[in-house]
């Protein structure tokens, strides 16, 4: 069995306190709780590019400061922890949080805040989808403040809505209303994804999700959750999805 954290952050990109755990301190949590590997989820979008530390700043200087996080994080896992790339992305059409995986550099230099940033969030998601190969979940949509996606045309328009949701966050797990999140993904057969969310030092970890075969890569990532060939960990529980 191969254990991935899906949700994971580091202080090397972040807005005001939202994380203050270093690449190094993550990769040891990592390493000590028996993952194989960990998808960085560091913020990508509104909250923040209008952060004190990076407002005004041009897309093209952000992507580099993201890659730079990411790169360093790869860096402290070395041949110990596989590290892929995936964000948490915020917009101004949506209140929360949206876990992007399969992203690469190139989506990242090519973003258009113009284009995500849109009334109506299923034009948001019609621009993420519309990239070749990432998925986007909501996360921890029943978290206080979070306004859950509407999924009532997912039939007619499967682009322009989520893929899923974040059916178990470990961190804020008092608060998330988890069982919320896993009945609505069943109701409407979407997909599901766990993770830790960890985010500052000491925090402990305790989501993500186990497959029979280890995954490589992002491409292998994507069509691991594309056909659901995982099951998702919570805490000390491994079910099926």
């Amino acid at each position: 069995m191969y254990k991935y954290d899906l949700h994971s952050l580091t202080a090397d990109f972040t807005y005001s306190g939202r994380s203050d755990i270093s690449a190094e301190e993550t990769v040891e949590a990592h390493i000590a709780a028996g993952y194989r590997g960990m998808v960085l989820t560091n913020p990508w979008g509104k909250k923040v590019f209008s952060d004190a530390a990076h407002e005004g700043k041009e897309i093209k200087q952000l992507a580099e400061e993201f890659l730079s996080a990411y790169e360093k994080l790869k860096t402290a896992a070395g041949n110990s922890l596989d590290v892929f790339m995936g964000a948490e992305a915020t917009v101004e059409c949506a209140n929360g949080y949206f876990l992007l995986y399969g992203i690469t550099p190139e989506f990242l230099f090519d973003y258009n805040p113009s284009r995500a940033d849109r009334d109506w969030f299923s034009e948001f998601a019609s621009y993420i989808h519309s990239r070749d190969g990432v998925l986007l979940y909501q996360a921890a949509p029943f978290a206080p403040g979070s306004i859950v996606v509407e999924f009532s045309e997912k039939d007619k328009h499967p682009e322009s809505t989520a893929d899923g949701f974040e059916v178990y966050n470990h961190r804020r797990a008092d608060i998330c209303c988890n069982h919320f999140a896993a009945d609505r993904a069943e109701y409407f057969d979407l997909g599901c994804v766990s993770g830790s969310d960890l985010s500052y030092s000491g925090g402990s970890l305790g989501g993500g999700i186990a497959t029979d075969v280890p995954i490589t890569s992002n491409t292998e990532l994507v069509s691991v959750l594309r056909n659901r060939e995982y099951r998702l960990i919570k805490e000390e529980k491994i079910e099926n999805v």
